[in-house]
């Protein structure tokens, strides 16, 4: 009993660490010419060559921040999205802050989970990322 105990253990650990996989992708340092099967390249920043090298080089979403996570939720643009519990907020100065580090009206970058359903890190960008409309 002990031994098939242990090998789901090891198979339940082996799955968590393939299903985790995608969101540590996410979080690699850039990778240059990343682009999905359309072809379309995300929303980069060309501008901005001085970001940190913990900024990817493109977001799934780019905008500005209107409400700060609650409730498990965020505001930004006007359009309301799902966080992850463990979302992972990226600000200039800091690569692992809190939610916390987030303000109302900051310009942010966002990475979706492989769903494309919820947030699962969000970068502050410097004024004049995002453009205003």
């Amino acid at each position: 009993m002990h031994n098939a105990s242990s090998k789901l253990s090891i198979a339940a650990a082996l799955i968590g660490l393939l299903l985790a996989g995608p969101v540590f992708a996410d979080e690699r340092l850039p990778q240059h010419g990343m682009h999905n099967e359309e072809g379309n390249a995300g929303q980069g920043l060309p501008h901005h060559s001085h970001l940190p090298a913990y900024y990817p080089p493109r977001f799934d979403r780019r905008g500005i921040m209107r409400s700060i996570v609650e409730g498990g939720r965020v505001t930004i643009d006007g359009v309301r999205y799902t966080v992850s519990p463990n979302v992972r907020v990226h600000t200039l100065e800091t690569r692992n802050a809190s939610v916390y580090a987030l303000r109302e009206g900051a310009e942010v970058g966002i990475k979706f989970d492989p769903a494309g359903r919820t947030v699962i890190a969000i970068w502050v960008l410097p004024k004049g990322s995002v453009p205003q409309s």
